[in-house]
């Protein structure tokens, strides 16, 4: 992947997280952000799933995510 290609074309709001879910979820929810509306999730192993689901875990989901959000 051509990482700089790519965050040409992101608009300057856009956050790209790049890694391993596991070392990177837990310091994208610790920072502030707006809140989170669409997750694309393109991962191969069932460890790496459930990782990236801690997105949607917590007493207030609603902190860091829209109402509805699309995965």
């Amino acid at each position: 992947m051509d990482v700089e290609k790519l965050k040409v074309r992101l608009r300057p709001e856009t956050q790209l997280v790049l890694g391993d879910v596991a070392e990177t979820i837990a310091a994208f929810l610790d920072q502030p952000h707006p809140p989170v509306g669409f997750i694309s999730f393109d991962l191969d192993l069932y460890t790496s799933t459930r990782d990236a689901m801690q997105i949607m875990r917590g007493p207030i989901p609603l902190a860091h995510c829209l109402p509805r959000v699309v995965c």
